[in-house]
C-alpha cells in the first residue's frame, strides 16, 4: 500500500531528514518506521505497511551518520560494532522512539517504533478490566503473549498503570531499552536500564528483588536463563510483568517450557504451574469502523490450569477457558465469535485471526 507524502529535506542532508521522517511517522499516527539505504521509507499504519513514495533512504554512510547522530555518544561505538543495537531517542518535539539498527548487505538498517506519549486505558484497547483482578492475587507471575506488532507491551504498560493506581506497590522496570511509560500512582516507581544501570537481566531482577521490590517489569522472556530468572523471583515473593511471542495460552505454555533442554522441562511445568497468575493473549484486529481492536484470550491461574501445565496437558487448555466464563476466560476464538456477532469484524478478519477456523461459523451462531 502507497501513501503519497509532503516534501521531505534532500536526503543528503542526513540528519534533517531523518527528523523530518519520524515527525511524520507521528504524524501519520504509525507505530514503525522502517528505513534501509536505497529503499523507499516505509511505515507500518494500523498493521499495514504504507511505501512513502518519493522518499527514498539516503545512501548507507549518511544514514549510518544521521543514525549515530541521535544516539548517545556512549552508544555509538557499539552501534557501529555490533549487528544489532537498540536504544532510545527522545525528538526534539518530545516524541519517544525504540531504535533498533541493524546491518543488512548494503551498510546499516534501522527499525523505529513509535512509543505512546500517554498509556491508554484497557476499555481504548478494547481488553476487560476484569484482568485487574490479579493486582489482588498472591505474587506470581503475569503474561502478555501475542505475535509481534500485537500490542501486547502496550496493554502490559496499561494494566500496570492501573494497578499503580490502585496498590502502593515498589515496581521496578529492567528493559532494554526503557520503552514503558508509566506515572508511579499510589507506589514507587523504579526504571532501570540494561547497560546503563545494571548489567543485564539476571542482575537487575536479583537487585530489584534485593531491594524488595513488589513488582518486576522484565520485557520479553525469550531465553531459558530469563525465563528461570523470571520463575525464580515469581516463586519468592514477587510480582513478575513479562511478554512472550507467542499466540495463545497454549503456546504461550509451550514456549516457555520448550526453551530448556528435556531433561529441565518437567521442573519447569511445576514452578510455572505453582508461579503463573495470568496470561492475556491478544492479537489487533481490524474493525469494520475503522481502527483497530484487540481481541484477547484470557487465562487466569488456578487449580485446573496448574493441573494442565503439571501434566503436560496444555492441548486441553482450551476447553478448560471455554467453559470459564464465569471467572472472567475465553479463548480467543470465543472473543472474536463475539467482535463478529456485534457487527465490528468482517467474517474474512475473523477466520483469519482464529485458533480454529472450521469453528467460527459455529461460534458466531451460538453468541447471537
Amino acid at each position: 500500500m502507497n501513501a503519497s507524502t509532503t516534501p521531505l529535506p534532500d536526503p543528503a542532508d542526513g540528519h534533517a531528514w531523518l527528523l523530518a521522517v519520524l515527525r511524520l511517522g507521528v504524524e501519520r499516527h504509525a507505530s514503525d518506521i522502517h528505513l534501509v539505504p536505497g529503499e523507499w521509507v516505509r511505515l507500518r499504519i494500523e498493521g499495514a505497511l504504507r511505501v512513502l513514495e518519493g522518499s527514498a533512504v539516503p545512501d548507507a554512510a549518511t544514514l549510518e551518520a544521521a543514525l549515530l547522530g541521535i544516539a548517545a555518544p556512549a552508544l555509538r561505538g557499539a552501534i557501529r560494532t555490533r549487528p544489532v543495537m537498540d536504544y532510545r531517542y527522545r525528538a526534539p518535539w518530545g516524541s519517544w522512539f525504540r531504535v533498533s539498527t541493524f546491518r543488512e548487505r548494503r551498510g546499516l538498517a534501522a527499525s523505529l517504533r513509535v512509543l505512546p506519549a500517554r498509556v491508554p486505558s484497557l476499555e481504548q484497547l478494547g481488553v476487560d478490566r476484569h484482568i485487574l483482578r490479579v493486582g489482588y492475587a498472591p505474587p506470581g507471575l503475569v503474561l502478555f503473549a501475542g505475535h509481534a506488532g500485537a500490542g501486547k507491551t502496550t496493554t502490559l504498560t496499561a494494566t500496570l498503570q492501573q494497578l499503580l493506581r490502585r496498590h502502593d506497590w515498589v515496581v521496578h522496570t529492567v528493559e532494554n531499552p526503557i520503552e514503558t511509560v508509566l506515572t508511579p500512582g499510589r507506589g514507587a516507581l523504579v526504571r532501570r536500564e540494561v547497560g546503563r544501570h545494571c548489567a543485564n537481566v539476571r542482575d537487575g531482577i536479583e537487585e530489584a528483588m534485593a531491594q524488595e521490590a513488589d513488582a518486576i517489569v522484565i520485557g520479553d522472556l525469550r531465553e531459558a536463563d530469563t525465563i528461570h530468572d523470571a520463575l525464580r523471583a515469581a516463586e519468592t515473593g514477587a510480582r513478575v510483568f513479562a511478554t512472550v511471542h507467542a499466540y495463545d495460552t497454549e503456546r504461550t505454555i509451550a514456549r516457555l517450557v520448550d526453551c530448556f533442554p528435556p531433561e529441565r522441562r518437567q521442573a519447569v511445568r511445576l514452578q510455572l504451574a505453582t508461579a503463573l497468575r495470568l496470561i492475556v493473549s491478544q492479537t489487533l484486529v481490524p474493525l469494520r469502523s475503522g481502527g483497530r481492536s484487540a481481541a484477547t484470550e484470557i487465562a487466569f491461574g488456578g487449580p485446573a490450569l496448574a493441573a494442565l501445565i503439571r501434566e503436560g496437558r496444555e492441548h486441553e487448555v482450551a476447553t478448560l477457558l471455554e467453559a470459564g466464563g464465569a471467572r472472567g476466560m475465553h479463548t480467543l476464538d470465543q472473543r472474536l465469535a463475539e467482535l463478529l456477532a456485534s457487527g465490528r469484524l468482517e467474517p474474512e478478519v475473523a477466520r483469519a485471526r482464529a485458533v480454529h477456523p472450521e469453528t467460527i461459523g459455529r461460534r458466531h451462531a451460538e453468541t447471537e
